[in-house]
């Protein structure tokens, strides 16, 4: 399960006793099959994937990693505070920052009742990957932090950066998210099957028999 989390990325990677305006739930399913859940409330995101729940807080900059089966918890703090924060490449062990990719978005004029609510969809690409978003309107929802809640959980994933930034050009809560190479070829899609202007009371609940740990170290440079 654990190695799925970079895929759920798609969705933010995702509240109160009493709902505010801002509360959402969004369940959702990957053209794999994989289910996932995600909370939304103000500057809060969790995305639950059964064994683990990953929280995102945009006013802190961390992001707090619960794992269900070993009934622990990580928290790791995300410098710098830009809405979108620089792709980050750890693969050699070394950061890097290359240049934001530049997405070109457009609306295809094309409605769908998703989850039953009104979708309009728009395209858009970029040098490394393209696909298409359908969005819906949905008041209260700060839908910038969905796309920054998403490039900040998905460092190394060009395809992820690109989404997050057409994501932020576009006015809605995504319902249906799809992304190909350019050459066609799908890298995966992700359909909302269920919304909800409620949340459950612990979504963004750190259970008090769960024990901190420390976040996992990326390997020494040789």
């Amino acid at each position: 399960m654990r190695k799925l989390i970079a895929s759920t990325n798609l969705m933010l990677i995702v509240f109160s006793t009493a709902a505010a305006a801002d509360d959402l739930t969004l369940r959702q399913r990957t053209n794999a099959g994989f289910e996932s859940t995600e909370y939304w409330s103000g500057a809060k995101r969790a995305r639950d994937l059964g064994d683990t729940r990953i929280i995102v807080d945009l006013e802190t900059d961390t992001i707090t990693t619960i794992d269900k089966d070993a009934k622990s918890y990580s928290v790791k703090k995300i410098p710098g505070g830009a809405l979108l924060a620089p792709l980050t490449a750890t693969g050699n062990g070394k950061p890097a920052t290359p240049k934001p990719a530049t997405v070109a978005v457009k609306p295809t004029g094309k409605t769908e009742t998703i989850a039953g609510v009104e979708a309009k969809e728009y395209a858009f690409e970029s040098e490394s990957t393209k696909g298409s978003i359908w969005v819906a309107d949905v008041q209260g929802i700060d839908t910038v932090g969905q796309a920054r809640a998403m490039a900040r959980t998905s460092e190394g994933a060009t395809s992820i950066e690109v989404l997050a930034r057409a994501l932020e050009q576009t006015p809605g809560i995504a319902l249906r998210i799809s992304l190909s190479r350019p050459t066609g070829e799908l890298i995966s899609a992700t359909d909302v099957t269920e919304v909800q202007r409620t949340i459950p009371a612990d979504a963004f609940t750190i259970p008090p028999d769960y024990k901190k740990v420390d976040e996992p170290q990326p390997p020494p440079v040789s």
